[in-house]
């Protein structure tokens, strides 16, 4: 047993080295990792079995399940030709995303701080390389892709760097809290902060002022913290529909000032909203924005325009538009049930969980769907990494005699 753990650890000190590097040069690589890991702790997931099945919060499987699989069965009615592929994107995450999180438990403490502790080493190479793209016209990138000086490099590529380090911050700023450096932690997100302003992705610059204003505060006030994202989550789940439709109203002195990135997304936003009144409760499955035909002749676009959007750039019209009613229903319960359990957390932990939170739904309203892998990959990772912090400080807690502020797991 020892020796398989043994062996289990150093295999996961591959990708806790490589993430960060992974996400500044090949984003869209995330999914890698995390199937990477899966297949490293399948041996132990099945080991560990029968304790996994006694301890597994059931509410929470039964809801996720059901979750998962309306969304990929919806797409039998799916307008989109590659719906069933998306799907299986989802589901497969999902399952990878399960064997990780219910076998941490099972990872002896020295082994969870040398994985976090090479996560942290990876995160600062990941910044460094982060910078070298963005401010030197992505030298790596053109290399790779072939591309010369003249090429223009698609702004996408920064937008992906600049979400995924928005979300992994977060951990990288409680690890320094938990050294006792609270002056370095508060500087590593002022500092992402300050970079997001030179970045192009506007979306990572709102989710990171956000996130910022809710951890400084959370410090302070955890509770009112955490039902503001259940008061969050609750408004998008549950009123988002009614709420879009009212765009139109927004006067014309408003929306002539908004920068045309803002402008698209209102039009997005509005058109989304009329095709969710065409199907609300089951909607139109699974990644249906590439697949709906839509005449656009209300001013919002040029005439001739089929398909609005890949995606609705809201992950809450997406929800109703892909799912409908029933999907909204699932997966708001899970998002609220999840918030909830951010309870178990150790309480040192809390805040930068929230803050995370906080930060990855303001770029879900606004920018990259989570239906695309490497996007939902990233969240797995900041979840994980957040998790991981979380365990160990439970840990030292509970060896240490002192409150943990949530359940300290035992080795095994």
């Amino acid at each position: 047993m020892n020796q398989r753990l043994s062996l289990t650890s150093l295999l996961l000190c591959i990708p806790a080295l490589l993430c960060a590097p992974l996400m500044a040069l090949m984003p869209r690589g995330m999914m890698g990792l995390v199937i990477y890991c899966a297949l490293v702790l399948l041996p132990s997931f099945k080991k560990h079995w029968p304790e996994i099945i006694k301890n597994t919060h059931k509410q929470s499987f039964i809801l996720l399940a059901s979750a998962v699989g309306y969304s990929f069965l919806s797409a039998a009615w799916s307008p989109n030709d590659s719906a069933w592929h998306t799907g299986f994107d989802i589901v497969y995450l999902t399952v990878c995303c399960a064997i990780i999180f219910l076998t941490l438990p099972f990872i002896k403490t020295p082994a969870l701080n040398i994985l976090i502790n090479l996560f942290m080493g990876g995160w600062v190479v990941g910044i460094i390389l982060l910078c070298i793209e963005c401010f030197y016209d992505h030298p790596i990138h053109r290399w790779y892709e072939g591309l010369d000086a003249a090429t223009p490099v698609n702004e996408n590529v920064t937008k992906r760097m600049a979400a995924l380090f928005a979300l992994s911050v977060w951990p990288v700023a409680l690890w320094l809290k938990t050294k006792g450096k609270p002056v370095l932690s508060a500087l590593c997100v002022l500092g992402f902060l300050g970079l997001s302003f030179f970045l192009t992705n506007r979306s990572s610059l709102l989710a990171m002022l956000v996130g910022t204003c809710v951890l400084f505060f959370a410090m302070y006030q955890a509770v009112l913290a955490r039902w503001a994202l259940v008061l969050l989550i609750g408004l998008g789940c549950f009123f988002i529909v009614p709420i879009s439709t009212l765009l139109p109203l927004i006067p014309q002195e408003i929306t002539g000032q908004l920068f045309d990135s803002a402008l698209a997304r209102i039009k997005i936003w509005t058109v989304t909203s009329q095709h969710i009144l065409d199907e609300p409760l089951i909607g139109h499955g699974i990644d249906a924005s590439k697949g709906l035909q839509t005449n656009v002749g209300d001013g919002f676009f040029q005439p001739g325009v089929t398909v609005v959007s890949h995606h609705p750039h809201n992950i809450f019209l997406q929800i109703w538009l892909d799912f409908g009613m029933i999907g909204a229903l699932l997966w708001g319960g899970l998002l609220l049930m999840m918030t909830y359990r951010v309870y178990n957390a150790h309480e040192v932990a809390q805040p930068y969980i929230i803050a995370a939170s906080f930060c990855s739904l303001m770029m879900l309203s606004t920018t990259f769907s989570l239906l695309q892998a490497w996007w939902l990959s990233g969240h797995i990772v900041t979840a994980l990494m957040l998790a991981l912090l979380s365990y160990s400080l439970s840990r030292s807690a509970a060896t240490n005699g002192t409150s943990a502020g949530g359940i300290a797991k035992s080795d095994s």
